[in-house]
């Protein structure tokens, strides 16, 4: 297939227009936070939070999801406990 150079150009051009249009987003908030050992009072505007378990409890899962589909969570999944405060 043969274009000519100026249908070149205007395929460059539009493959260039898609690749700007992808914005980062600006949104960091999380749209939930649970635990599987307990409940939280969950608040998108908290950062941080305090638990307090039993000494037989050696594991916590955590699951999350943000508010903006596009953006990634980290930090979640199932992590050991050790006695103590941390």
């Amino acid at each position: 297939m043969y274009l000519k150079r100026q249908q070149l150009k205007k395929l460059q051009l539009q493959r260039q227009q898609l690749q700007l249009q992808k914005v980062k987003s600006n949104n960091n908030y999380l749209s939930s936070l649970s635990i599987d050992i307990g409940t939280l009072n969950f608040d998108k505007n908290v950062f941080e939070y305090t638990l307090d378990v039993e000494n037989d409890i050696d594991s916590i899962k955590i699951e999350a999801l943000p508010e903006d589909n596009s953006s990634v969570v980290t930090g979640i999944g199932e992590f050991p406990l050790v006695v103590g405060i941390k």
